[in-house]
């Protein structure tokens, strides 16, 4: 047999297999039999060959790898001795400009039954599933008599651990195009406008997955904007949950402290009296008992109303604040916590309020006596309807929202027994069902590390977002600054404080957040501006996580 001459690019890897042949008696030396074979790239999508794609042949036997570039029609030559190879090349393209990893392998046995001039090795080069992007148009969809609006902010946000965030505003015709790649995302938009103190605002949310079989010439995600009318007064302006860290390891977590700051965020003054806070009860990540089969939402969306679960606190007297006036709420302990634990917070101050109601609630360590500093007048009452001997709100994910019942004191609405709805259709968990224009305010927080299991519980006519808080840190969710509105303020010029840096954004790499606006609000208060705060009825654009709380100077 005449031997054929080996390629330059094979030889090297040979040298060692010829080295053994060649140490045999040469009447029993075996000849290197080589087969021809031709290797073509193929891809999806349409997409084109190119010149210079590396492919590598590996003998499964030896390990031995064998590498060739690919001519401009994605094919490359080897010549291979016998045995069984992996075939296999990889690349990178840039695809409606995102730069796209692109593999594909296959295995071929090579042998005498080979036949050079008709078989060839042909490997399927697919997409990263990660990195397939498709064209998504979203529409907001709004009832007869409202017309869409230009300029409003759509976002698409993640639900896998990534949990990215991607933006688009709409057009003229309430419609935004997105590049996205394959996955499950929260679709999510929210815009308002302010009248005579009266806000309006539309919101909507809607999950939806984008796979391959998405069309994006003509499948449309289209979200239902629900509208909404509110005072605009009073709300949250932060919140303090999650604990933070108890020794200097920061293993770990003191967890109580918690606090609620109110503030009047327009230019009317407001009584707190009969004010009622409230929360769903349930953490973020184990809201199956609220979902029905074949429902990714709580069963309520589909009402006006929020359940507030087994109990609330609210002030039982005349409690004004003025225009830019807040007021501090302490959830568990009206007193100094650094006393113990320098980490948390010091809540004994006279013109905070505090939650204490002992004939109520009487749970030691979430209701020690309030510090002596704070008058008896300041205590909030509470009204208990379910088990407990604390009021119930998650730690980790609390979801608040603040009401004004029409028509009835608020102690006589939690006595009250009609119209209840149960939890897991148990007559030992009673939620009244707060409708939806009775609530002044709510914030919804998603716990960190439940990505995948957290769900909205908020009504999303009362707040149709999330904000994400990572616990045991010290950290709280806080307002953003309504940059325009307090901006126009004439007596704020020079009192505003710029570069604002209290935001996590930059020591939590995957959900640390901070204020759009850039305005440092407590140092700006702190020079006499006054603060107008963002409220859109989105916890997500409404608020940041905040490395250190604003009570801690």
């Amino acid at each position: 047999m005449i031997m054929k001459n080996l390629k330059l690019i094979s030889f090297v890897a040979f040298l060692a297999t010829i080295f053994l042949f060649s140490s045999c008696d040469d009447d029993k030396k075996d000849e290197i039999k080589l087969k021809e074979v031709t290797v073509s790239l193929s891809y999806e999508d349409n997409l084109p060959t190119m010149a210079n794609i590396e492919v590598v042949a590996k003998d499964k036997a030896s390990g031995n790898e064998f590498k060739v570039p690919t001519n401009s029609n994605g094919k490359v030559v080897f010549e291979l001795p016998y045995g069984t190879y992996e075939f296999k090349a990889n690349e990178k393209r840039t695809i409606e400009g995102h730069d796209v990893p692109i593999a594909g392998s296959t295995e071929k046995v090579i042998g005498t039954d080979w036949d050079e001039s008709t078989m060839m090795v042909t490997i399927s080069m697919v997409q990263d599933a990660n990195y397939v992007f498709k064209k998504v148009k979203v529409t907001l969809e709004y009832e007869a008599g409202t017309n869409p609006v230009a300029g409003v902010e759509i976002e698409a946000r993640g639900t896998g651990a990534s949990a990215k965030v991607f933006k688009q505003t709409t057009d003229d015709n309430g419609t935004a195009t997105f590049d996205l790649s394959l996955g499950t995302f929260e679709f999510s938009a929210t815009h308002s406008t302010v009248k005579d103190m009266i806000k309006t605002s539309y919101n909507g949310m809607i999950s939806k997955a984008i796979d391959k079989t998405w069309n994006s010439a003509s499948d449309v995600i289209k979200i239902k904007m629900i509208k909404s009318e509110k005072t605009q007064k009073i709300i949250i302006k932060e919140i303090y949950f999650g604990g933070c860290p108890s020794d200097v390891a920061g293993e770990k977590s003191f967890n109580y402290g918690e606090y609620i700051t109110l503030y009047n965020n327009s230019t009317e003054e407001v009584d707190l009296k009969d004010l009622c806070i409230g929360s769903v009860g349930s953490n973020s990540y184990a809201m199956h008992n609220d979902i029905h089969e074949n429902e990714t939402q709580p069963y309520w969306f589909k009402e006006d109303w929020t359940p507030a679960g087994w109990g609330y606190f609210y002030f039982p007297n005349t409690t004004v604040l003025k225009p830019g006036q807040q007021v501090t709420v302490a959830v568990s302990g009206g007193i100094d916590h650094t006393q113990t634990y320098p980490n948390s917070v010091n809540l004994a101050n006279a013109e905070n309020y505090v939650m204490y109601d002992i004939d109520v609630y009487n749970h030691k360590l979430t209701y020690p006596a309030p510090a002596a500093v704070i008058p008896p007048a300041h205590y909030l009452d509470a009204v208990a309807y379910g088990p407990g001997t604390a009021w119930v709100v998650s730690q980790a994910s609390p979801s608040i929202f603040l009401f004004y019942p029409q028509g009835v004191s608020p102690k006589d609405y939690g006595n009250d027994r009609s119209g209840d709805e149960f939890w897991r259709n148990s007559k030992m968990f009673p939620r009244k069902k707060v409708p939806s224009n009775w609530v002044v305010d709510a914030v919804d927080v998603f716990a960190a590390g439940y990505e995948k299991k957290n769900v909205k519980r908020l009504n999303p006519k009362i707040d149709n977002g999330f904000v994400y808080l990572v616990n045991k840190k010290g950290y709280t969710i806080y307002r953003n600054v309504n940059k325009a509105a307090t901006e126009a303020i004439p007596s704020n010029k020079g009192k505003l404080v710029y570069d604002y840096a209290g935001g996590t954004n930059g020591v939590e790499t995957k959900h640390g957040t901070t204020d759009p606006s850039g305005i440092d609000a407590e140092a700006s208060a702190a020079n006499g501006a006054i603060i107008i705060y963002q409220d859109t009825n989105d916890s997500g654009k409404d608020f940041h996580l905040r490395k250190k709380s604003a009570l801690k100077k």
